[in-house]
């Protein structure tokens, strides 16, 4: 009986490994075919996706690469232009220095000029005064020669009286004297008429001679002055022909240089055009490497999902299949224990029913929280970065530059060109001009319109010789064409100072000042802060 039971025992725990085997194999093959047909699904749309990917991907590479090609083509050719303008530039550079050695040439020239005027001047007041000398000279002889006729006519008649008289009355005015002493009176008396004669006459022969020796020695004098005069006349008109003759040379320079300048800016403009040019493809290329970018983050983060949903699946698998064994244990254990206490049918039956827990599949819903990933799209708290855009920066205003009383620069008012658009009086000028134009006598003096500091005080080919004083507060003053400059960069000026002389130093048609008022980096029309006296 006892053996029967064993035997029964192992028939039916036999047939029941049988059954568990065959029901974990089914399960274990529609779990097989499952996951191949996902496989092969998932293995069919990422094929369709890196196709696609793929052509997309190759087309922006193609892009990028003719961009560099275009960009690299650009570039050659902004070095090209670079180059011809650092050649414009150099050739620029050396006939400014030429212009500017003219410069000097001419303010040489001007200064040998002012001084021949000067002492021109100098020599017409000595003439003057000379001839003056000259006059009262003759003037004096004149009355000189004309005491000396009276007094020799005088003369004649006294001796003319004494010869036709005789010395009878001589002897007898001697004898009508009453006294000795009378006598002796007389005596002297006719003596030192007769020596007072002699006398003047001789004076008067000395004063003639001494008034014809200096009428002389003037005439010498005023022929030398007058030919002095003439010398510096004609050395004045030879610098007055080297001075036209060197603005001349210079209006044909500046000419030069004004189409220079053209060329520089039509360089400098072809430039622009290639760096721009630049930028755009550089702009292209950041944009056609962004996208590859982003194509390349989606393929790592397609990649990830897949990897991931392989793992829960893996893992989901592995829990079935245990899950499945401790079912088949426990159905195994639940026929041994209904064998041993005689029921064992029916507690078969619910041991099987049990195995049907397997259908309620609540492990299986639950990977519905994989659903709740969505909560990944929370992430949505990545708007408030907008708060970075909160642009603090805005409203920031700059406050308005007081004006300071300023003073008129020059003694002269005559003004030649106002502030704003007009036509080029020279080659190289500029059609917008940004200040005024006061004409004045070369040399002139020239005053700081307000007191500050000196921050430039230099030659420049188109402004000569010149000067920039700064107020503070980003108002500065400019004075330029200078013929000499009296401050230095870096010194203070008070209002009025003289900081230089007028002259028609770079480029400039003839002596003025150019006055200009410039405020936070743009001129204004100085009009608006001095007035013509």
């Amino acid at each position: 009986m006892k053996k029967k039971r064993i035997f029964w025992l192992c028939g039916l725990l036999a047939a029941v490994v049988f059954v568990s085997e065959g029901m974990s194999a089914a399960a274990g093959s529609g779990l097989l075919a499952k996951e191949a047909a996902a496989s092969q699904l998932q293995t069919s749309n990422k094929k369709d996706g890196k196709e696609g990917e793929s052509g997309e991907g190759s087309s922006n590479k193609a892009d990028l690469s003719e961009a560099e090609d275009e960009i690299s083509s650009i570039r050659s050719q902004r070095r090209s232009a670079q180059q011809r303008l650092e050649n414009l530039k150099n050739d620029k550079n050396d006939l400014e220095a030429y212009i500017r050695e003219l410069d000097e040439n001419l303010t040489e020239v001007q200064e040998i000029i002012s001084r021949l005027s000067t002492a021109m001047d100098e020599k017409q007041a000595a003439i003057e005064q000379t001839q003056a000398a000259v006059e009262q000279t003759q003037a004096d002889l004149e009355a000189a020669q004309e005491t000396e006729r009276r007094q020799y006519e005088a003369m004649k008649l006294r001796i003319q009286y004494m010869y036709e008289a005789g010395d009878s009355e001589y002897i007898e005015l001697l004898f009508e004297a009453r006294s000795l002493s009378e006598l002796l009176n007389r005596t002297e008396y006719i003596t030192g008429m007769m020596e007072y004669d002699r006398e003047q006459l001789a004076l008067y022969q000395e004063t003639c001679r001494t008034i014809h020796d200096a009428e002389i020695r003037l005439e010498e004098e005023q022929a030398v002055l007058e030919k002095e005069y003439a010398e510096l006349a004609q050395l004045k008109e030879m610098n007055e022909e080297s001075k036209t003759d060197l603005e001349t040379l210079m209006g044909v320079k500046n000419t030069e240089l004004g189409e220079y300048t053209a060329e520089i800016n039509e360089a400098n403009e072809e430039i622009e055009n290639y760096t721009r040019a630049i930028k755009e493809q550089e702009d292209r290329i950041k944009q056609i490497e962004e996208k590859i970018r982003r194509q390349e983050e989606e393929e790592a983060r397609r990649k990830k999902e897949e990897e991931e949903r392989r793992r829960k699946e893996a893992e989901e698998e592995e829990r079935r299949r245990k899950e499945e064994e401790e079912r088949r244990q426990e159905s195994i254990a639940a026929s041994i224990a209904a064998e041993e206490s005689g029921g064992g049918s029916e507690t078969g039956g619910s041991a099987e029913t049990n195995g049907g827990s397997e259908t309620s599949g609540s492990s299986e819903t639950s990977g519905g929280s994989e659903a709740n990933g969505g909560s990944e799209t929370s992430g949505g708290s990545e708007t408030n970065g907008s708060s970075e855009s909160g642009g603090s920066g805005a409203g920031g205003g700059s406050e308005e530059v007081p004006k300071e009383s300023f003073i008129w620069p020059i003694s002269s008012t005559r003004i030649t060109s106002k502030f704003g658009p007009r036509k080029p009086p020279i080659a190289g000028a500029s059609d917008f001009h940004r200040g005024i134009d006061i004409g004045a006598k070369s040399g002139t003096d020239i005053h700081a319109a307000a007191s500050g500091t000196v921050v430039i005080s230099e030659y420049n080919y188109s402004a000569g010789n010149y000067i920039m004083i700064s107020h503070g507060d980003g108002l500065y003053t400019v004075y330029m064409h200078c013929s000499k400059l009296l401050v230095s960069e870096g010194a203070k000026v008070a209002q009025g100072d003289t900081i230089g002389l007028v002259g028609s130093t770079g480029v400039s048609t003839a002596p003025h000042l150019h006055f200009g008022v410039r405020v936070n980096g743009q001129y204004v029309d100085p009009l608006g802060y001095v007035s013509v006296p």
